[in-house]
């Protein structure tokens, strides 16, 4: 069996944000036909269970030792490893100097790092000093730089591979959508009628999209929906959601999740009103799993393939917003379908089996290797 080495920040505490979560995908599928390795570039053990369901799975995790740079070399040598997938730009730049080593560079890119911070700028200030153009302008060069020493691209969707393939019109680039949390069968999807409320997930930390998001809907959007319908609430949950513990009464926050699709599926709609982001949003597949039906940003359903008004609901004033709020809360008809739309839509496309076959298609890619 052919070895391949995942490089990524940490071990993935896959239940806790999309990025983990698309690497724990990743590496159980392809445990199903290589040796796969994990090397974490920060490791701290820890008894919460994540290595122990990460080997379990056949995957094997490295531990970098003190001097992680050298460790990698010595593992490439030793293993023959000659297809290296590294978790972002970031992850291949901290180890530029071993390249040569490696006969075939994969990044898996997930999102565009310096479109996520042109967005965030142009979300919070109307208009960019000089300054910041500079940084910008810097991250997009630094980023380009790195892509470009990839033998292969992986984007997470159409829409990001449309922008790498203008980037780079002669790499090679696949597209490997991001899976969602699929419910176990046990799940019995509450009806309209047994859900009340309105929710969003995530994970949280400061000055990420996330909070902006939630900030946003507290501020300009939840009094709008409170006033046509008094005694609705907002459920935050997610790793951090209580950092807007206190933001009202109409504000709830819950921070240990079990089963997420359990947790969405209470609740009669989700709200997705990112400013600003790249990507895929994985919490915007797992509502729709769960038969939750979105109202989302035009930026929150970037790269899904869904039909507004059918499968999603689509408005970015707080105004419009606010109204599609209400109006899929109130309207049994409407919530039927979007809710069924939704839930089709992703688990065709973006089921975990979905993304499985997707990956069998691009085993090429993995591989494919330069000669010596």
């Amino acid at each position: 069996m052919r070895n391949i080495l995942f490089v990524v920040p940490h071990v993935p505490m896959f239940d806790t944000n999309a990025g983990d979560w698309r690497t724990y995908c990743l590496c159980r599928i392809l445990a199903k036909r290589y040796n796969v390795f994990l090397l974490p570039r920060r490791y701290s053990w820890n008894d919460d269970g994540y290595e122990k369901k990460i080997e379990k799975c056949g995957i094997k995790i490295v531990c970098p030792g003190k001097n992680s740079s050298k460790r990698f070399e010595k593992f490439i040598n030793e293993n023959r490893i000659e297809t290296v997938i590294f978790r972002s730009f970031y992850m291949l730049s901290m180890l530029e100097k071993h390249l040569p080593l490696i006969r075939n560079i994969i990044i898996d890119t997930q999102e565009l790092h310096y479109e996520k911070e042109a967005r965030c700028i142009k979300a919070k200030f109307k208009k960019a000093n000089i300054e910041l153009k500079k940084i910008l302008n810097s991250r997009k060069t630094e980023e380009i730089k790195y892509l470009e020493k990839a033998d292969v691209l992986i984007a997470i969707s159409e829409v990001d591979a449309k922008k790498l393939r203008k980037m780079f019109p002669s790499k090679r680039i696949a597209i490997i959508p991001l899976a969602c949390d699929t419910p176990g069968k046990a799940l019995i999807y509450p009806p309209y009628e047994a859900r009340k409320d309105i929710v969003f997930f995530g994970f949280f930390e400061k000055g990420n999209p996330n909070n902006d998001a939630v900030s946003h809907f507290i501020r300009d959007i939840l009094p709008l929906v409170r006033q046509r319908i008094p005694g609705i609430r907002f459920n935050i949950v997610g790793s951090g959601a209580n950092v807007f513990k206190g933001a009202g009464n109409s504000v709830c926050t819950k921070e240990s999740i079990k089963n997420i699709s359990s947790e969405l599926s209470k609740c009669r709609v989700f709200v997705c009103p990112l400013r600003f982001g790249a990507g895929v949003k994985k919490k915007v597949l797992d509502s729709m799993i769960s038969r939750t039906p979105v109202v989302s940003t035009n930026i929150g359903i970037e790269g899904i393939s869904v039909i507004s008004g059918k499968e999603v609901l689509v408005a970015d004033s707080p105004a419009e917003f606010a109204n599609k709020v209400i109006g899929l809360y109130q309207n049994r008809n409407l919530w039927d379908k979007v809710s069924s739309g939704g839930y089709s839509k992703i688990n065709r496309f973006y089921s975990e089996k979905a993304v499985e076959k997707q990956v069998k298609m691009y085993y090429d890619i993995f591989e494919t290797r330069k000669a010596n």
